[in-house]
């Protein structure tokens, strides 16, 4: 009788200590998490200055430089969709206490592939878009810092 009310209490004992923690849902710290938050916290500010310094407004006639303004607006779009599709997704993947970490994996994959399918398909037809609107007037400087 004894030991089977000191299994319950062990058990008891057990459920109460235990419970979702964080660090990737992990039963334990996993080293390096913290610099992973810390980072993302970085590259979301970072990203979102890009966006905020993409998307400006201009009052003129210049047809010319409107659309590049616009143009400029797809990359803005792009740095703030990086932002909400790899960034948070990562940051919700490590601070995750649930213990059940597919979901957030899932998000995080799922941005990196969008991520990349934009980068290698879309990204070269909007630069050589960009690039045809100013290249005349600023050819050196499309070339020196890429």
């Amino acid at each position: 009788m004894f030991p089977n009310y000191s299994l319950l209490v062990v058990l008891a004992v057990e459920c109460a200590i235990s419970g979702p923690v964080p660090n990737f849902g992990l039963p334990g710290p996993v080293s390096g998490s913290s610099q992973v938050i810390d980072i993302s916290d970085q590259t979301s500010s970072l990203l979102q200055t890009v966006t905020n310094r993409l998307n400006t407004s201009l009052t003129s006639n210049y047809t010319k430089l409107q659309t590049t303004l616009v143009q400029l607006g797809t990359f803005a779009n792009f740095t703030a969709s990086m932002d909400r599709s790899v960034v948070v997704p990562l940051l919700t993947l490590v601070r995750d206490t649930s213990g059940n970490v597919g979901d957030s994996f899932r998000a995080v994959l799922d941005g990196i592939s969008v991520t990349q399918d934009y980068i290698t398909s879309t990204l070269p037809v909007e630069l050589t878009k960009l690039e045809l609107l100013i290249n005349r007037y600023v050819p050196d400087r499309l070339k020196d810092g890429f």
